[in-house]
C-alpha cells in the first residue's frame, strides 16, 4: 500500500507533529509513505529533519498559488506516476490543491483533514471529490455538518500524540528555575493570553484558593491587564507569568493540575498532552473539551465564566488527595484513543470501507 500526504509546509505545528507520528506508524506496518509540501520549506521553521527517513519520505512539489497551473500540472502528473492508494490532505492549499490534483490523477481514496473555520465555498464543492472528510472532534464534525457537508462524508478521527515524549523527568529543573518548592502544589495554564482563554477568570478563582502556585505560560494582548489584575488580587509571590520558551512536555512536567478556563475554544491538543503527562485537568464546560475530559473521571468540568465553581474545583484537586489519586489512576485509560496506533488503525479501517 502507498499513501501520500499533501500539505502547505512542514513547519512546527500540530499538523506536522501528527504527520510525524503517522510516518512512524505506517512504516511499522510496511506501508510506503511520502509527504509532499506545496511551498518550499523555511529552514528556520521546518521540522522535516525529524522524519525517520527525510531523504526518502519527503518532497516538495512547488505550487505557488491556486492559479499556478504549471504547478497543478506537475503535481497531477506526479500523482499519476506514483499511483498512491490513498492521498491525505492538510492545511489550506494542501486541502484545496491537493484534493483537486488527486481527483484528476484518479487516486482511489482521498481523505481531507479539514479545519472547522475553513469549511465553506470551494471546500463545500470539493466534498464530492473526497472519500472522507476527517474531523478531529465531535464539535468539528457538527460544524462541518452545519456547513452543508454531507454527514456520510464526515468521520471523527482524533489527532494522535507521541506518549513517549511526556513524563515527569524535567519537573525539578523548571521548578528550581522558577523558585518553586518541590512540594508546592502547582496549577498550570498554557496558551494565548487573550480574552477568549479566560485567564482573568482563572486568576479570580485562584485568589480564592488557599496556598499553591499558579504558572501562566504564554503571551498575548491581555498580558499586561492580567499582570495588573494579579497585583490587584494580591497574588504576588503566588502567580508566575512565564513565556512559552520550552517544549510543552517540559512545561507540563512541572504541574500538579492543568487548568483551561476558556470562555470559548475549539479542539485543544494541550489537553491530551496534559493527560499523557499524568496531569489531571480542570476545564470549562465547552463542547470541544468534553470530547476529551470526563467529569470526575480524568478531570473536572466547571461552568464557563464562573470563578466560584472553578475555585471550588481547584481547591478539591489541591486538598483532596484521595480524589486526586483516583483521577490520576484513570488518566492512562482515557488517552488510549489518542495513541498513534489507534489513530493509524482508524485511518486504515476507513481505506477498506
Amino acid at each position: 500500500m502507498k499513501i501520500i500526504i499533501i500539505l502547505d509546509q512542514f513547519r512546527d505545528s500540530d499538523t506536522s507533529r501528527l504527520i510525524l507520528n503517522e510516518e512512524k506508524e505506517f512504516r511499522k506496518r510496511n506501508i510506503e509513505i511520502l509527504i509532499i509540501t506545496l511551498h518550499p520549506e523555511d529552514p528556520n521553521t521546518t521540522i522535516s529533519k525529524e522524519l525517520e527517513y527525510p531523504e526518502h519520505d519527503f518532497l516538495c512539489v512547488p505550487v505557488k498559488s491556486f492559479f499556478d497551473f504549471g504547478g497543478w500540472k506537475n503535481l497531477t502528473r506526479f500523482l499519476k506516476e506514483e499511483k498512491p492508494d490513498l492521498v491525505m490532505t492538510h492545511q489550506y492549499d494542501g486541502n484545496r490543491i491537493g484534493r483537486i490534483a488527486a481527483h484528476f490523477a484518479r487516486v482511489p481514496k482521498i481523505f481531507a483533514f479539514e479545519e472547522s473555520g475553513r469549511v465553506k465555498d470551494l471546500n463545500q464543492l470539493l466534498q464530492y471529490w473526497t472519500s472522507k472528510i476527517i474531523a478531529t472532534s465531535e464539535q468539528d464534525a457538527a460544524i462541518f455538518a452545519a456547513s452543508d457537508i454531507r454527514k456520510k462524508k464526515i468521520v471523527v478521527v482524533p489527532d494522535s500524540i507521541d506518549f513517549s515524549k511526556y513524563g515527569r523527568g524535567a519537573a525539578h529543573d523548571l521548578r528550581h528555575e522558577l523558585g518553586i518548592d518541590a512540594d508546592k502544589f502547582v496549577f498550570l495554564f498554557i496558551g494565548d493570553l487573550v480574552k477568549e482563554k479566560g485567564v482573568d477568570i482563572l486568576l479570580r478563582a485562584f485568589a480564592k484558593v488557599s496556598g499553591g502556585m499558579l504558572i501562566v505560560m504564554g503571551d498575548g494582548t491581555e498580558r499586561k491587564n492580567l499582570e495588573e489584575l494579579s497585583r490587584q488580587l494580591l497574588l504576588a509571590g503566588r502567580v508566575v507569568f512565564y513565556p512559552i520558551k520550552r517544549k510543552i512536555p517540559h512545561m507540563l512536567s512541572t504541574a500538579d493540575c492543568f487548568v483551561l478556563s476558556s470562555r470559548e475554544d475549539g479542539a485543544n491538543p494541550v489537553l491530551t498532552e496534559a493527560l499523557a503527562s499524568g496531569v489531571p485537568v480542570i476545564v470549562s464546560d465547552l463542547p470541544a473539551y468534553k470530547d476529551i475530559i470526563r467529569d470526575g473521571t480524568n478531570g473536572l468540568i466547571v461552568p464557563p465564566q464562573n470563578s466560584e465553581e472553578l475555585a471550588f474545583a481547584m481547591g478539591r484537586m489541591k486538598d483532596d488527595v484521595d480524589f486526586l489519586n483516583t483521577i490520576k489512576a484513570n488518566l492512562g485509560k482515557s488517552i488510549d484513543r489518542y495513541s498513534p496506533q489507534s489513530h493509524t488503525d482508524r485511518i486504515l479501517e476507513l481505506t477498506i470501507k
